[in-house]
């Protein structure tokens, strides 16, 4: 995992700490992409963002934003990509 995606990762991970996880209406979590330049806004909810998380070596990343030849993607929809195997911890 690029340093960039450890510090988003600590972010999306802060925010979900201080949010609460009941309200459906939260979905501000940032793309986990290795690119430095990105900072997009993702369109998940809470439940999405924490089910992307389980089960393995996982970011999400802003649709298009997939990594190149790095990980493989486990989930897609219009919103977000989920992709696994790019050396990305769930600690």
């Amino acid at each position: 995992m690029h340093r960039k995606q450890r510090v988003l990762r600590e972010v999306n991970d802060r925010i979900l700490d201080l949010v609460d996880r009941g309200d459906p209406g939260v979905n501000f979590f940032l793309c986990e992409c290795g690119d430095v330049s990105c900072a997009s806004p993702l369109d998940m909810t809470v439940d999405e963002y924490v089910q992307a998380r389980n089960g393995g070596s996982r970011v999400v990343v802003a649709s298009g934003h997939e990594p190149d030849g790095g990980g493989q993607v486990v989930a897609r929809n219009g919103r977000f990509v989920v992709v696994a195997g790019t050396g990305a911890r769930d600690d």
